[in-house]
């Protein structure tokens, strides 16, 4: 917040004379109305008092002078969470996997995707952790071998009668 001295805190030229730092905690409408140049020493202390005190006491708030924009966040914005890394998700969760229980996320996540409207795999998560900790790897495996179907390993030769077979019997009929 910018403070201003008493009248008679002013002892020398010297004092007169605004600073880099105080200039750039000025914002254009004050340096403007009372006419500060910078490094400008003409000021005599009762007049810039006076100019800074009839200022001042005109402005609604004295907060806008010295807090320009609180409402966002010094430094680079925030990415949402499903645009990050894995590793920067890891990170982020840490807190609540150090605070909440299995079973607390476990309910969060089965509630959440019910007011989605995804029932299915709503009663998926609530199947991996209600059931017993072999029912996980039980359900990967089944669907692991769902998802690839076997592939034959016949050889050119038993191929190549198969397909002679199907052509004989398509013929014959």
């Amino acid at each position: 917040m910018v403070q201003l001295r008493k009248e008679t805190d002013f002892k020398s030229p010297g004092d007169l004379i605004v600073s880099d730092k105080i200039f750039e905690t000025l914002d254009r409408e004050f340096m403007s109305h009372i006419g500060v140049k910078q490094g400008e020493a003409s000021f005599k202390p009762q007049r810039l008092g006076r100019e800074c005190d009839i200022y001042l006491s005109s402005r609604a708030s004295i907060e806008t002078i010295s807090h320009p924009c609180s409402s966002r966040r010094a430094g680079r914005p925030q990415k949402d969470f499903e645009s990050c890394s894995t590793k920067t998700k890891r990170q982020t969760i840490q807190h609540i996997l150090e605070t909440s229980s299995q079973e607390e996320i476990s309910m969060a996540d089965e509630v959440q995707l019910r007011r989605e409207g995804k029932r299915d795999s709503a009663a998926i998560v609530k199947e991996f952790c209600d059931f017993s900790p072999k029912r996980g790897t039980t359900i990967r495996k089944a669907r692991k071998r769902f998802s690839n179907p076997k592939q034959s390993s016949l050889s050119e030769d038993q191929a190549s009668s198969i397909d002679g077979r199907r052509k004989f019997v398509n013929t014959s009929i």
